[in-house]
C-alpha cells in the first residue's frame, strides 16, 4: 500500500507513481498479535534491516503458543473458583436451611405451649 507521502507526491508530478513492490524492507510489514491477557496486552515483529520476517515465526507462534497456556490457566482458575463458590454457596444455603427450621420448630413448640397452658387453666376453671 502506498504511504501518505507518495499519494501525495503522484498528485503533484504525474511522472510520478508509487511504487508497487518494495524490493528492500520499508518497515511496513509486520506480525501483530494482540490479546486480552493481563500480562501482555500486544506484541509486533516488523520488518527491519536485520533478520527477515520469515524468520521470526518461530517467536510467534512461540508467544501465541505461550499465551494460549495462560489463557487456558487463567479459565482453570476462574472455574475452580467458580466451583468453589457455588459450594460456599450451597453451605450458606443449608445453615439457612436449619436456621429457618429450627425458627419454625421453636415458633411452633412456643405455640403449643401457650395452647396447653389456655387448656390447663381452663380446665382448672371449669374444675
Amino acid at each position: 500500500m502506498p504511504t501518505k507521502e507518495e499519494l501525495d507526491r503522484a498528485k503533484r508530478y504525474e511522472w510520478s507513481s508509487p511504487p508497487r513492490y518494495d524490493y528492500v524492507p520499508a518497515d511496513r510489514l509486520s506480525f501483530s498479535i494482540d490479546t486480552n491477557s493481563r500480562w501482555s496486552s500486544k506484541v509486533v515483529w516488523a520488518e527491519k534491516k536485520g533478520p527477515r520476517l520469515e524468520s521470526r515465526l518461530p517467536d510467534v507462534l512461540t508467544t501465541f503458543e505461550r499465551w494460549a497456556v495462560i489463557d487456558a490457566e487463567r479459565n482453570e482458575a476462574e472455574r475452580r473458583a467458580e466451583i468453589a463458590k457455588r459450594e460456599r454457596q450451597e453451605r450458606e444455603d443449608e445453615i439457612v436451611r436449619q436456621a429457618y427450621t429450627e425458627h419454625a420448630l421453636r415458633q411452633q413448640l412456643i405455640a403449643d405451649l401457650e395452647a396447653w397452658e389456655l387448656n390447663g387453666r381452663l380446665d382448672r376453671y371449669l374444675a
